[in-house]
Protein backbone atom coordinates (compact mmCIF):
# COMPACT_ATOMS: atom_id res chain seq x y z
CA UNK A 1 0.00 0.00 0.00
CA UNK A 2 2.97 2.29 0.32
CA UNK A 3 4.36 1.45 -3.11
CA UNK A 4 4.75 3.91 -5.96
CA UNK A 5 2.51 1.68 -8.08
CA UNK A 6 -0.31 1.87 -5.52
CA UNK A 7 0.07 5.67 -5.22
CA UNK A 8 0.16 6.20 -9.00
CA UNK A 9 -3.02 4.17 -9.50
CA UNK A 10 -4.92 6.58 -7.24
CA UNK A 11 -3.23 9.64 -8.72
CA UNK A 12 -4.40 8.60 -12.18
CA UNK A 13 -7.91 7.62 -11.09
CA UNK A 14 -8.57 10.83 -9.15
CA UNK A 15 -6.32 13.24 -11.07
CA UNK A 16 -4.40 14.29 -7.95
CA UNK A 17 -0.73 14.56 -7.06
CA UNK A 18 0.07 12.27 -4.15
CA UNK A 19 3.84 12.20 -4.67
CA UNK A 20 4.63 14.49 -1.74
CA UNK A 21 1.59 14.65 0.53
CA UNK A 22 1.91 13.61 4.12
CA UNK A 23 0.10 10.35 4.82
CA UNK A 24 -2.01 9.57 7.80
CA UNK A 25 -2.77 5.87 8.16
CA UNK A 26 -4.95 4.48 10.92
CA UNK A 27 -7.55 1.90 11.78
CA UNK A 28 -11.00 2.61 13.11
CA UNK A 29 -11.97 2.03 16.71
CA UNK A 30 -15.07 0.03 17.62
CA UNK A 31 -18.22 1.97 16.81
CA UNK A 32 -20.62 2.98 19.53
CA UNK A 33 -24.32 2.55 18.92
CA UNK A 34 -24.99 5.88 17.30
CA UNK A 35 -25.42 7.22 13.84
CA UNK A 36 -22.29 8.71 12.30
CA UNK A 37 -23.42 12.18 11.44
CA UNK A 38 -23.40 13.19 7.79
CA UNK A 39 -20.21 15.01 6.94
CA UNK A 40 -17.54 15.71 4.38
CA UNK A 41 -13.96 15.08 5.37
CA UNK A 42 -11.69 17.85 6.56
CA UNK A 43 -10.49 20.34 3.96
CA UNK A 44 -6.96 19.23 4.88
CA UNK A 45 -7.55 15.87 3.17
CA UNK A 46 -7.03 15.21 -0.53
CA UNK A 47 -8.25 11.61 -0.75
CA UNK A 48 -9.53 8.88 1.57
CA UNK A 49 -8.94 5.19 0.87
CA UNK A 50 -10.76 2.62 3.01
CA UNK A 51 -9.95 -1.09 3.01
CA UNK A 52 -12.41 -3.14 5.02
CA UNK A 53 -11.29 -6.22 6.98
CA UNK A 54 -14.53 -7.75 8.32
CA UNK A 55 -15.20 -11.43 7.48
CA UNK A 56 -18.90 -10.72 7.02
CA UNK A 57 -21.41 -7.96 7.69
CA UNK A 58 -25.04 -8.80 8.42
CA UNK A 59 -26.00 -5.58 10.20
CA UNK A 60 -27.85 -2.84 8.34
CA UNK A 61 -25.93 -0.32 10.47
CA UNK A 62 -22.28 0.60 10.01
CA UNK A 63 -22.43 0.47 6.20
CA UNK A 64 -20.87 3.58 4.74
CA UNK A 65 -23.31 5.62 2.70
CA UNK A 66 -22.13 8.01 0.02
CA UNK A 67 -24.82 10.67 -0.14
CA UNK A 68 -26.22 13.27 -2.53
CA UNK A 69 -26.64 15.90 0.18
CA UNK A 70 -25.64 16.79 3.69
CA UNK A 71 -29.08 16.59 5.25
CA UNK A 72 -30.57 13.16 4.46
CA UNK A 73 -28.91 9.87 5.37
CA UNK A 74 -31.37 8.07 3.08
CA UNK A 75 -30.48 10.11 -0.04
CA UNK A 76 -27.98 7.41 -1.04
CA UNK A 77 -25.72 7.29 -4.08
CA UNK A 78 -24.05 4.09 -2.87
CA UNK A 79 -24.08 2.01 0.32
CA UNK A 80 -20.90 0.02 1.02
CA UNK A 81 -20.94 -2.96 3.39
CA UNK A 82 -17.61 -3.13 5.25
CA UNK A 83 -16.83 -6.69 4.18
CA UNK A 84 -13.35 -8.13 3.89
CA UNK A 85 -11.45 -7.04 0.80
CA UNK A 86 -13.76 -4.13 -0.08
CA UNK A 87 -11.79 -1.04 -1.08
CA UNK A 88 -13.50 2.33 -1.33
CA UNK A 89 -11.70 5.52 -2.31
CA UNK A 90 -13.04 9.02 -2.76
CA UNK A 91 -11.65 12.48 -3.33
CA UNK A 92 -12.55 14.99 -0.67
CA UNK A 93 -14.78 17.84 -1.86
CA UNK A 94 -17.38 20.21 -0.48
CA UNK A 95 -20.07 17.71 -1.53
CA UNK A 96 -18.42 14.37 -0.72
CA UNK A 97 -21.14 13.69 1.87
CA UNK A 98 -21.08 10.38 3.75
CA UNK A 99 -22.23 8.75 6.98
CA UNK A 100 -23.76 5.52 8.30
CA UNK A 101 -26.69 4.19 10.32
CA UNK A 102 -26.13 3.19 13.97
CA UNK A 103 -23.92 0.24 14.75
CA UNK A 104 -22.18 -0.89 17.93
CA UNK A 105 -19.12 -3.13 17.88
CA UNK A 106 -15.96 -3.76 15.93
CA UNK A 107 -15.77 -2.46 12.38
CA UNK A 108 -12.30 -3.23 11.06
CA UNK A 109 -10.96 -0.87 8.43
CA UNK A 110 -7.61 0.44 7.27
CA UNK A 111 -7.85 4.09 6.33
CA UNK A 112 -5.23 5.79 4.20
CA UNK A 113 -5.56 9.53 3.89
CA UNK A 114 -3.56 11.81 1.61
CA UNK A 115 -2.91 15.15 3.26
CA UNK A 116 -1.24 18.14 1.62
CA UNK A 117 2.50 18.28 2.26
CA UNK A 118 3.47 20.59 5.10
CA UNK A 119 7.00 21.73 5.87
CA UNK A 120 6.69 20.70 9.53
CA UNK A 121 6.00 17.09 8.49
CA UNK A 122 9.61 16.87 7.37
CA UNK A 123 10.86 18.34 10.62
CA UNK A 124 10.16 15.32 12.82
CA UNK A 125 6.40 15.56 13.10
CA UNK A 126 3.74 13.29 11.66
CA UNK A 127 0.85 14.46 9.49
CA UNK A 128 -1.23 14.97 12.63
CA UNK A 129 1.30 17.42 14.04
CA UNK A 130 2.60 15.20 16.83
CA UNK A 131 6.31 14.58 17.17
CA UNK A 132 7.69 11.17 16.32
CA UNK A 133 9.43 9.16 19.01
Amino acid sequence: MRSDEFRRAFEEKFNVDLANPARHDHRARPLQRKRRKIHTDSETKIITILIYMNAGWESAGGRLRLLRSGNNLDDIILEVPPTEGTLLAFRRSNNSWHGHKPFSGPRRVIQLTGLPARPWCDAGKTATGFRRG
